[in-house]
């Protein structure tokens, strides 16, 4: 596969840049439930996919079906030499405006590379950062990209006359080492910021000096870090091959929309020959003929009664989502267990299987049985007197014929049968279970995007968090007990905006004052620790169950890891976050996550290790599907063991 290069030039008058080697993005199968599951996919073929999976209801009656719902993906490999990006930053004025629009683009990298690549820590980055004095390396390539973050922080000072052809050989210098010993190229970007007066010509020749260096390697993004209108940003627009790659100070992610744009026209590589998707229905358990609407499976018997099912598909587009929709019917009652798996031929001919999540359905064995109706027993039936047959005779005074007697009925006898209930064990009440729970939701500003109908992703999950108080109980004096609910809300800080109680009013008040801690960031670290520590700073309700339900729309930011915090002995964010997640469970708290957003959005193997199971994850696509969701959950808390 050909290295493909890219440069991405930001100079405090300057930024340039185009991303490579990104598969397209991908959006949510149409059906696909939040509680979905997703299973890993190995490497032994060159295109591998995904698997998400849910069932609905999980408890039916043997009168009843279910729904199963899949969504497969194949997914082909992109940059298997890896991706390397080098940030080239310049102590200006206006450096805050350079280093968030760099933690953008880094952070699109990152979602990408934890989607696509082998290894996420395939991923690597470095800093150079330049005054007037000279350059200098801050960070070598490397795959913390914690402390690549904090090196993107760069002094506010002014340097017009900035070293940024020796910047510029630096950063070459990091990607040629990037190469080196590589079987497989690695993908490569370069962002540099830089600025000038428009009367120094000397510098003028030096910024397009240092263009030309990085234009070499790919295409740049140039953006000038300065106030528009200002003489700075005059040699700036003449950097990048397309206008189109330029962007100045005060502009709000251009870098990362742009960078979005390119990533998703990427070619993918490798093509896929074909996909197989089965399901193993156990013993006990029955397809429904007719309720896939795509059409009706391969079926087969299986091991111990089992019935395979199976969907194929002949050279399906890669990273785009098949969904599968299917009825199932128990004959028995019992515990459940859907299993599967996806299979994925490369034009190659190579194979890579990986197993479907396993999908748990409980049928209880609650049908009416009709009960023949009893048979009267026939009642006696009176004979009729015999009917005297009249003569003549010669008295002259008639006499009065004798009166017939009356016959006695016989009783009518019916059975009547009583059935005989009996038990030795409690009998557990779903309406009877009660919950301690905290509602943990994201207040970053990436939840401002707009869902399907328009409005923002914060609006709807807080509606569907109102539309989960409804389903609880929290003050009727008819019932033994009552729900209680927490509110805590999280960003770059976490906050309890309602301890735990009962009053409804205030509940919904706290949810709707959640959208003014509005902020960056997305600290799931600290969300875990605040909502734990709501539930435990109380007041509980005896014999409620402790219950965190999190929801974020993106992956963990700046959450602190290794020597001085926390958690020492962990090397990234995602150990960090399990490290906290692991605290509350080991509390007994029943963790749910909730993933919203576009499949790209959403780390699902880190909210999967989050919450207490695999079925306590779901994943919402859009933000309407969160009422739904939290309906579920809501469900769940309140039903019996």
């Amino acid at each position: 596969m050909p290295r493909r290069r890219i440069a991405i030039l930001i100079a405090l008058g300057l930024l340039a840049g185009s991303l490579t080697f990104l598969p397209r993005a991908t959006r949510a199968a149409p059906g696909s439930s939040p509680s979905a599951q997703r299973g890993p996919i190995g490497r032994e073929g060159q295109c591998g996919g995904s698997i998400t999976g849910t069932l609905s209801p999980t408890r039916v009656s043997l009168c009843a079906s279910t729904a199963v719902t899949l969504a497969v993906e194949p997914i082909c490999p992109v940059c298997p030499g890896g991706l390397n990006i080098v940030f080239v930053h310049i102590d200006s004025p206006q450096a805050r405006w350079q280093e968030q629009e760099s933690r953008k683009v880094l952070d699109e990298l990152e979602r990408w590379a934890g989607r696509y690549l082998s290894d996420p820590k395939l991923l690597r980055a470095a800093v150079i950062e330049y005054d007037n004095g000279g350059a200098q390396t801050k960070l070598k390539l490397s795959d913390q990209l914690g402390r690549a973050r904090g090196a993107l922080m760069a002094d506010a000072t002014y340097n017009p006359r900035g070293a940024i052809v020796r910047a510029a050989q630096l950063a070459q210098r990091e990607l040629q080492d990037g190469r080196r010993g590589q079987s497989e190229a690695p993908c490569e970007f370069i962002i540099l910021y830089g600025y000038t007066k428009s009367h120094y010509a000397d510098q003028r020749e030096a910024m397009l000096e240092a263009a030309n260096l990085l234009n070499r390697e790919g295409d740049l993004m140039v953006g000038c870090p300065m106030v528009a209108g200002a003489w700075y940003c005059r040699v700036a627009p003449e950097m990048p091959r397309s206008r189109r790659n330029y962007s100045e100070y005060a502009e709000s992610g251009t870098f990362q929309r742009r960078a979005r744009e390119q990533l998703a026209d990427l070619p993918r590589g490798i093509d896929v020959r074909s996909m197989q998707l089965s399901q193993v229905l156990p013993a006990g358990l029955s397809y429904v003929p007719g309720s896939a609407p795509l059409g009706e499976p391969a079926s087969r018997a299986g091991e111990a009664g089992a019935t395979v099912l199976t969907w194929d598909w002949e050279a399906p587009e890669p990273a785009r989502v098949y969904s599968v929709t299917y009825r199932v019917k128990p004959s028995e009652a019992g515990d459940k267990t859907i299993t599967g798996e996806l299979t994925v031929v490369d034009r190659g001919r190579l194979v890579q299987k990986a197993p479907a999540p396993e999908l748990h359905l409980e049928a209880i064995d609650l049908c009416p049985t009709p009960t023949p109706s009893p048979t009267p027993v026939p009642t006696g039936t009176p004979t009729p007197p015999a009917t005297p047959t009249p003569t003549r005779t010669p008295s002259p005074t008639p006499t009065a014929s004798p009166r017939p007697p009356s016959a006695t009925p016989t009783p009518s006898v019916f059975r009547i049968y009583i059935p005989l209930l009996s038990w030795d064990e409690t009998i557990c009440v779903p309406e009877y279970v009660f919950a301690d729970a905290v509602l943990v939701l994201d207040m970053s500003t990436s939840m401002d995007r707009e869902t399907r109908s328009g409005r923002s992703k914060r609006a709807a999950a807080v509606e569907a968090a109102q539309h989960f108080v409804d389903q609880l109980s929290l003050d009727d004096p008819s019932l033994p007990g009552r729900d209680q609910v927490a509110v805590v809300g999280f960003n770059d800080l976490a906050w309890t905006a309602r301890g735990l109680g009962a009053d409804e009013a205030a509940i919904r008040a706290a949810l709707e004052g959640l959208e003014q801690g509005v902020a960056q960031g997305t600290r799931i670290d600290l969300a875990l620790r605040q909502g734990q520590a709501a539930i435990e700073a109380g007041p509980r309700q005896a014999g409620n169950p402790p219950v965190m339900i999190l929801l974020t729309d993106g992956l963990p930011n700046r959450v602190p890891f290794g020597p001085g915090s926390a958690h020492p002995g962990c090397g990234d964010q995602i150990c960090a976050v399990l490290a906290a997640a692991a605290e509350a469970r080991q509390a007994g708290i029943r963790v749910f996550t909730i993933g919203l957003g576009l499949p790209d959005d959403v780390l699902r193997d880190l909210l999967v290790g989050v919450a207490s199971s695999p079925a306590d994850y779901f994943f919402a696509p859009d933000g309407e599907d969160l009422a739904a969701i939290y309906r579920q959950i809501a469900g769940r808390i309140s039903s019996c063991p």
